[in-house]
């Protein structure tokens, strides 16, 4: 069995525009002198490795709580889209995600993202976990839009993966996300299996 671990490192991971970014504070330090070492975190929920539940963009939308939590882990589709000039239209999704597939993850090597049309297609194949390896899903544009449509149909989106060393194919993921009550978002550690 392989294990690849596909989460980005939170501190050095890119940020998106305009979010804070991730930074730890010394509590405690043994190399001061205290008995023990403790460490806080201030970041976005969005930082780095994510899962964006509908509140993002959906209001009233189910809270990353709400989800059971069989939907971060079962079989996955890797495909890889690094050749694409484009960003992902819907006749892509088409072509490439088989109904009934209920996770697919995009590697894109941060050429392209999901147009409102490549949407509209993953929500009519019956996906309900859709990842990619940018700091957001969205095409230019379109990111109210792509995650307001993915959002109302319970869509959970993964942002900020690393997947330059997995290759195109089925796996078993586990992305679970951190339990934290009624936010739109949570960090998670996702791996493949294989």
């Amino acid at each position: 069995m392989q294990v690849f671990d596909i989460s980005a490192e939170i501190l050095s991971a890119p940020v998106y525009d305009g979010d804070p970014a991730p930074s730890l504070s010394q509590i405690q330090s043994m190399d001061r002198g205290d008995g023990y070492n403790l460490t806080a975190i201030s970041a976005s929920l969005h930082a780095a490795t994510h899962i964006d539940a509908p509140l993002h963009f959906v209001d009233g939308g189910a809270s990353i709580d709400d989800f059971d939590l069989s939907l971060f882990m079962g079989e996955c589709d890797v495909i890889a889209c690094n050749s694409f000039d484009e960003d992902i239209s819907g006749e892509d999704i088409e072509r490439l995600v088989k109904k009934g597939t209920k996770r697919v993850l995009f590697k894109t090597l941060g050429k392209c993202r999901l147009t409102l049309s490549a949407a509209f297609a993953l929500i009519s194949a019956g996906v309900k976990f859709v990842g990619i390896d940018a700091t957001s899903i969205a095409a230019d544009g379109e990111t109210a839009a792509v995650h307001r449509e993915l959002g109302l149909a319970e869509i959970c989106i993964l942002e900020g993966l690393t997947l330059r060393h997995v290759q195109s194919g089925r796996y078993t993921l586990f992305a679970l996300p951190i339990k934290i009550e009624g936010v739109e978002a949570a960090p998670c550690r996702a791996i493949l299996m294989k």
